[in-house]
């Protein structure tokens, strides 16, 4: 592709937004490829004269209804360097192309080894496949086994956490917090202003992975943020003699190596004990 050419941008979109919306899992194109005589020559998508690679995903965002997302990866093959497009499952689709050519609104797929017009049945099956697009990030949490506790210097929660990794990429989690909501009984208990949410933070953190389809399990401690009041555990103390067993767990946060954020799904607890 020539990507200073807007004929060859449009054969670009038309291309890979044909892939995005076709039926089934990831979708590759691979530049420097020759299909019709199972060749190979050195072509990279940085060559595509553009001045900057972002270019690329500006073309997309600006040329196409509901952008779609991929990725570029340079490579070599039987001492070739190539360009692989690695274009993911999209819940978005169809993706359609604002202009192409001289016609308005186009949407293409693939079919076969050619890529045309969408019919009416391609769309309808563009909609039924967006439920089985597995999501790039999912993870699943349940907390039980939790003991909470005063230790002199800060409240520290004790738990088993286990965490299941529904998406398609691995996991590589640095930092997990989460925030929890007290019964509205403790407020303003020996005149302390006691706030209604606590955040805590995972104490020294371990290294967690996690591969797609895969559950673990660990036993954490937690700390929380907020600075010591000594009145704190009078407050504890009365919760306990109050018999309050239960405080709601209302965020939950993960932070991966590469500062990606995801906001798991609580699918269980066993309450937080004193």
């Amino acid at each position: 592709y020539d990507l200073s050419s807007n004929e060859d941008k449009d054969e670009f979109l038309k291309d890979t937004s044909a892939i995005a919306n076709s039926f089934g899992p990831n979708g590759y194109i691979v530049i420097g490829f020759n299909p019709r005589d199972y060749s190979y020559h050195d072509a990279r998508l940085a060559d595509a004269n553009l001045d900057d690679e972002s270019k690329i995903q500006d073309i997309v965002i600006k040329r196409v209804s509901y952008p779609f997302k991929f990725e570029v990866r340079d490579i070599r093959f039987e001492d070739h360097s190539l360009s692989v497009i690695h274009l993911y499952p999209s819940f978005d689709k169809p993706h359609v192309l604002r202009s192409y050519k001289d016609r308005q609104h186009q949407i293409f797929v693939r079919s076969g080894t050619t890529t045309r017009n969408a019919s009416k049945n391609d769309i309808e099956l563009m909609f039924w496949d967006r439920k089985n697009v597995k999501p790039e990030y999912e993870i699943w949490a349940m907390i039980t086994n939790s003991n909470l506790g005063f230790d002199g210097e800060s409240l520290r929660l004790r738990t088993s956490l286990s965490l299941e990794n529904l998406g398609f990429r691995p996991v590589d989690i640095r930092e997990i917090t989460m925030t929890l909501n007290y019964p509205q009984e403790v407020k303003g208990t020996y005149g302390v202003s006691f706030p209604e949410e606590d955040l805590f933070r995972l104490l020294r953190p371990p290294s967690i992975q996690i591969n797609p389809n895969r559950i673990i399990s660990v036993d954490v401690t937690w700390t929380s943020n907020r600075p010591n009041d000594p009145k704190v555990k009078n407050i504890f103390q009365e919760m306990f003699m109050a018999n309050l067993d239960k405080i709601l767990i209302t965020r939950f946060r993960i932070v991966t190596s590469s500062k990606k954020v995801i906001q798991p799904k609580i699918t269980n607890t066993s309450g937080i004990n004193f």
